[in-house]
């Protein structure tokens, strides 16, 4: 459509959402714009780090969660990308490259609890 901004925004389905949802605001500080429950389960969830967004759900038949297969990274780039690093580790994260600088930047890579990777790079 004319004059709409595109936008793209993941959904990460996950074996416990509401457990990731907590995770994802100790970790990188996201905030969580909305929350949608089904049958108990949580169907949708909308989050938001630093204006960019995405959501989280209970992983289901149709949206499985992770199996150990890693289809997509995500890369969250911040201004502040060595006290997020601490913060990712310090609530659950698992290191898989270390924080480092590079001739491309600053940047390593977490697993979260949940079977999501993550690049951390500074902004």
């Amino acid at each position: 459509m004319a004059g709409m901004d595109n936008t793209l925004a993941p959904t990460l389905a996950v074996r416990d959402a509401a457990a990731a949802i907590d995770y994802y605001r100790q970790a990188f500080g996201a905030t969580e714009l909305s929350r949608y429950r089904e049958g108990g389960r949580i169907v949708h969830a909308d989050l938001s780090v630093g204006g960019s967004e995405f959501a989280v759900k209970d992983a289901d038949d149709v949206d499985p969660a992770p199996d150990g297969a890693v289809p997509v990274i995500l890369v969250l780039r911040l201004p502040d990308v060595d006290a997020v690093w601490r913060r990712a580790l310090d609530a659950g994260g698992t290191e898989v490259f270390p924080l480092n600088d590079h001739e491309y930047g600053r940047m390593g890579r977490i697993a979260d609890p949940f079977g999501h990777r993550w690049i951390l790079a500074a902004a």
